[in-house]
């Protein structure tokens, strides 16, 4: 077969993904800038990677000093921090960052099992290690939350 000058052709393809309601919570959130806090750099940095799935933008911090040094209102869509680190705890830096900023999210990820409320203002709280989709599902909750002023 060829082709010349005016000559067309036609092809059908199937859609790669139907778009439908019942399916909108299984869409991952894109590139939000993320704040993440571990201790541990294995640890950091794997988690860190199943966010890069999501292309989010991880700016990495080594312990809750750390992370206030970095941290500014507004810079960050989410903050996720680790629970027991050295200096700041991630409970207290969870306190820190609601004085400077009362709306911003929070996500703790660690292998104990605190509870949350005043002294722990975090959105929510998963087990290490989180898989890919409860990762996606407390990002997409903690962004979706109202949050109060204080």
């Amino acid at each position: 077969m060829s082709f010349q000058a005016g000559a067309w052709w036609c092809c059908a393809l199937p859609p790669a993904f139907h778009w439908n309601r019942s399916n909108l919570n299984t869409i991952p959130l894109r590139q939000k800038r993320i704040l993440l806090v571990d201790d541990e750099p294995g640890v950091r940095k794997a988690i860190a990677l199943l966010l890069s799935l999501d292309e989010h933008q991880v700016t990495e911090a080594a312990d809750g000093a750390q992370a206030l040094e970095l941290f500014a209102p507004e810079r960050f869509d989410l903050v996720i921090t680790d629970l027991t680190m050295p200096e700041v705890r991630g409970d207290e830096l969870a306190c820190r960052i609601r004085h400077l900023a009362p709306r911003q999210p929070i996500v703790m990820i660690t292998a104990y099992q605190p509870q949350r409320g005043p002294s722990n203002p975090v959105d929510a709280i998963l087990q290490k290690p989180p898989s890919l989709a409860e990762l996606r599902r407390e990002i997409a909750a903690a962004l979706s939350r109202p949050h109060e002023s204080n």
